[in-house]
């Protein structure tokens, strides 16, 4: 969990990067449900918008239940989170919308 705090942390920070996509496996031996805390807390802070591609069985589907309860968006496969991300990207680049005054 300490590296991918330390990846999320650096991206977070680095100017160049909008969105973070994190590619979690949760089955590999050395990642623990800690990254799931470390999740939520970045994405507390709002500092850019995260979502998650976690594929797996019944334990990867209760830590997806568990950072969707924390608000962050989680998806089985890496082509609906593409799918997704571009229409969020698609819809902020037509903000704000006309009708509302830049005052």
């Amino acid at each position: 969990a300490e590296q991918y705090n330390l990846a999320i942390k650096t991206a977070l920070k680095d100017k160049k990067i909008d969105i973070l996509l994190i590619v979690l496996l949760m089955q590999t031996p050395l990642l623990d449900t800690k990254i799931i805390d470390i999740i939520a807390k970045y994405n507390k802070k709002q500092l850019k918008p995260i979502a998650i591609i976690m594929t797996g069985g019944g334990f990867t589907e209760l830590q997806k239940n568990r950072l969707e309860s924390f608000g962050v968006p989680c998806y089985k496969y890496p082509s609906n989170a593409i799918h997704s991300l571009k229409a969020f990207c698609n819809y902020y680049k037509l903000w704000p919308p006309t009708y509302i005054s830049n005052q």
